[in-house]
């Protein structure tokens, strides 16, 4: 071999060897493993998944009025995600230790969404499981007003319509109908918050009848 040749194929021989080293993996003759660290970061763009702040909303639970012999539903404050799931999971959980004595929830304990609830213009759709026919009777419209009532609590949401693991199911409204419609608010009026304030309005300033 000629003395020209040797030069060129020992610099072609040299860019191989510097080529291979600048790709951060060794130019082998033979297949091998490669180690993890030597592989491109393929999530390093995946979009992080973060949950959203808690907000402070209202469940309803139900308690015996002040003066009165029938329970109502009663608001009480809860700080979850503001999202149906959460605050469905607030609602079965019932009273805390920190709320107010007296209250009470007719929601069976053991009912949870089969599938995620889906609101679509004003309708908020909640598919139950089984654990929602332990409520019969009054105890079932007390359970049905709750739920209504707490949804109703999320932005935009008008109305809730029920299914029982897929299957569509006659609710009855409160005064013992039953219907397959969405049922909202006014379905229930008998178990509706009081509209009093949680103060006695101040009285008026006594004004004079007596002449100057």
């Amino acid at each position: 071999m000629s003395r020209h040749r040797r030069l060129v194929r020992a610099f072609a021989v040299g860019v191989l060897a510097i080529t291979a080293a600048s790709c951060g993996i060794e130019n082998d003759t033979s297949p091998r493993d490669v180690s993890p660290a030597d592989l491109p970061d393929d999530d390093a763009d995946a979009p992080s998944t973060v949950a959203a702040p808690a907000a402070q909303l209202r469940m309803y639970l139900l308690a015996t009025p002040v003066g009165g012999d029938a329970e109502a539903l009663q608001p009480v404050p809860r700080l979850v995600e503001p999202t149906p799931a959460a605050l469905f999971a607030a609602l079965v959980a019932g009273p805390l230790p920190g709320d107010p004595e007296g209250l009470r929830s007719a929601v069976p304990s053991g009912v949870a969404l089969v599938t995620p609830p889906d609101a679509r213009s004003g309708v908020i759709t909640l598919d139950l499981s089984a654990e929602i026919d332990q409520a019969r009777g009054p105890t079932l419209i007390e359970a049905l007003a709750q739920i209504v009532f707490t949804m109703s609590e999320l932005p935009s949401i008008e109305s809730v319509l029920m299914t029982v693991e897929g299957e569509a199911r006659d609710w009855p409204a409160g005064d013992g109908t039953l219907t397959r419609d969405p049922l909202t608010e006014f379905d229930y009026p008998a178990l509706n918050p009081t509209s009093q304030p949680d103060y006695p309005a101040l009285p008026a300033p006594a004004t004079s009848t007596s002449g100057p």
